[in-house]
Parts: structure tokens; sequence; C-alpha cells
């Protein structure tokens, strides 16, 4: 084999050609670097505490132990890797995207009955509905010394109140709106809002996430939430008690009639409903309150596995279609029975104690 000035000759015979590299380390380019794949592990908490998503490259391993979320009125028992809260885990490899779920064991004496707002006194109308949510991990505080029961509450936040209450299940089809971002927070819990029926969306495509809720939104939310839990929603208020009947909107004004009815939407001064006002904090944790009451809902392991708000005094088998569910529900109401003994005790007479401070609702 020859080469002479750059040109190889062929060689008559055959011949061995062996190559040899080697390592440039003078750091320029031509080298080829792979990419890195990187998987995110996220937290479902359930109705605790939000806990960031992590990232890591293949087979990074994440103690679980770090992280621990917080929910008043129950204590943390740790992560599962399904959603069935059957396979407890302490730690995970990344070898794909992955999800672990929090366990949750409802404490036998919710709340100490300290209140930790500067801005909510027991003067306030909704001293005693601020206190309950708040008690038992519905809304929590804009900060740990303020509740802002002035300020407002997003779209987003009603329809992931209502998913927790529901045990956080996971929804069954793919989110449909352009403006919910996959992977926020509030994105499962408006798809499954969604396809249930509870929430309604701009258009075609729109959610609004972002939004604040009106009074009567509020209404047509907590009528169709009754709605999918299969509640009786004929009884019907007398609206024209109201000086500003005439401002509800038509597709509001069967479900105002209902929430008036059902004692969950009261007045303002002035006998005004105010139906195109923005609902406060305050007025969303009233309903919240009124509803739990009315229907005597207990926290309790939910069809999903999770725990959530259910009616032991009926079998209810929520519209989802999914005849399977019926087996887990009837399952998880005897298993929840124990544990929901202690807190209906422990509401009956929180209720007994507001009573006797005569706290004036509006």
């Amino acid at each position: 084999m020859t080469i002479k000035d750059d040109k190889f000759t062929m060689p008559s015979a055959n011949v061995e050609v062996k190559a040899i590299f080697e390592k440039d380390t003078s750091g320029g380019g031509g080298g080829y670097n792979p990419p890195v794949t990187y998987y995110t592990l996220r937290f479902e908490t359930g109705g605790g505490s939000d806990i960031p998503s992590v990232q890591g490259t293949y087979n990074t391993y994440i103690d679980l132990t770090k992280y621990v979320p917080t929910w008043r009125g129950h204590t943390f028992i740790g992560w599962y890797s399904e959603r069935s809260l059957m396979n407890k885990v302490s730690g995970v490899y990344l070898t794909k995207d992955m999800t672990v779920y929090a366990g949750w064991r409802v404490d036998e004496n919710p709340g100490t009955g300290a209140n930790p707002f500067t801005d909510v006194s027991e003067k306030d109308w909704f001293y005693g509905d601020v206190m309950f949510v708040y008690e038992n991990g519905l809304m929590l505080g804009t900060s740990k010394t303020l509740f802002s029961p002035y300020g407002t509450a997003t779209r987003g936040m009603m329809a992931t109140i209502l998913w927790r209450m529901e045990g956080s299940p996971a929804p069954k089809g793919k989110n449909s709106f352009t403006d919910v971002e996959a992977g926020k927070w509030y994105a499962d819990a408006i798809t499954w809002t969604a396809e249930n029926g509870i929430f309604a969306g701009y258009g075609k495509d729109k959610f609004g996430p972002d939004d604040p809720i009106t009074r009567e939104q509020l209404a047509a939310i907590f009528y169709r939430y009754a709605d999918y839990k299969g509640y009786d929603l004929t009884v019907k208020g007398n609206l024209d008690k109201f000086k500003d009947a005439d401002k509800i909107t038509d597709y509001a004004k069967t479900a105002m009639q209902w929430a008036v009815g059902s004692s969950l939407v009261k007045g303002k001064s002035g006998n005004l409903l105010d139906p195109q006002g923005t609902a406060t904090r305050a007025e969303i944790a009233a309903m919240l309150h009124r509803f739990i009451e009315k229907y005597e809902l207990v926290q309790g392991k939910a069809p999903g596995g999770l725990m959530g708000w259910i009616d032991p005094k009926r079998l209810q088998i929520p519209k989802t279609g999914d005849s399977s569910v019926l087996g887990l529900w009837g399952i998880s109401l005897c298993t929840s029975l124990a544990g929901c003994l202690a807190l209906t005790t422990w509401q009956i007479r929180r209720r007994r104690e507001e009573e006797a401070l005569q706290i004036i609702e509006k």
C-alpha cells in the first residue's frame, strides 16, 4: 500500500488496515455531545400544599422523604406510586416521567380553634365560614397572617377546590382549553370539572383560569356540582324580593333560584343580589361551608382512593359513566366511617360554639 502526496494507491493483494484515533484535548469543535434526556417527577398532594415538580436524568434517585406536604386537619402518611394508594414508596429512580401520590389520615381533632388571620375577626359575618374552610384545608390564607376575605378567587382556584373535594380524581379525557397549560397546578382540576359539566368554558377552547368569578357564576358552579353529586335541584327561591333580580343573566336564573332557595346565596344590604359583582373569598368560603353542612358531607376516602368529602347517608355514584366505581365507592365508604365519626362530632361542637357566639351571617 502506497500513500504519496496525499494520494492512495490500491495494493494488488488483500491488506489489513487499522484506524488509530487520538482524543482531542484542545477543547475545539468537531466533537459530538449526545443530548441529555431529563425526566420529571410530579407530586399529587390530593388536597395538601403543592410540591414543585423535580427533574433528573435517567436513573436519578429521588429521596421522597425530603418532600413533605401539609394539610390542616390531616397527617401526611407517605408517598405512593399509584393513585389507589396501595404501594408505598420512600424513593424512586427516574426512568420515565412519573407521578407520586400523597396519602393522608384525618386528624381526630382537626384545628385548634386559633385564628391566625389578622384580617378576620369574630365580629365579621364570615368568621365561622373562614375558620371552617381553613381548618378543613379547603382554602388557605394568602399569607401566614392574611386570608384576604374581600379579595377575589380565580376560576382555576375554584375548580381546584371542588376537584379536591372529590378526592382529586384523574381526568378521563385530555384538556381541550388552549389557555390551560399542561402541567399547571390547576390543569387536571379544570379538565375534570369541565368533562363532568361542573365548569363551562368560554366558547369552544377558552377557560379563563385566571379570571375572577361573579356571584351568578358561583351559583351556577355550585348548581352543577350538586347536579353532578345527584342532589335534588327542584327547590326554587323567590328572586322577586331582590331589587336587581333583572340583572341575572338568563343562563344563571335557574341556578340562582336554587342557590337562594337552598340558602347557599344570601342577599346583600339593600335587598340586592349583585349577580354581576365579583365573588369575594369570604363569600366563596360561606358557600362552601353552607353546601357541606346542607348535605352533611364529611371527610373520607373518595372513589379514587384519596381523601375527599363524602355523603355517609347515601351510596352516591358520581356521573362519570364508569360502573366500576360502584364497588370501590362502597368499600371506600365503609372504611371511611370510623375516621369520619370524630370529625363529625367536632363539627357539631363547632357549630354549637358558633351559635353561642351569635355570629352574624350575611
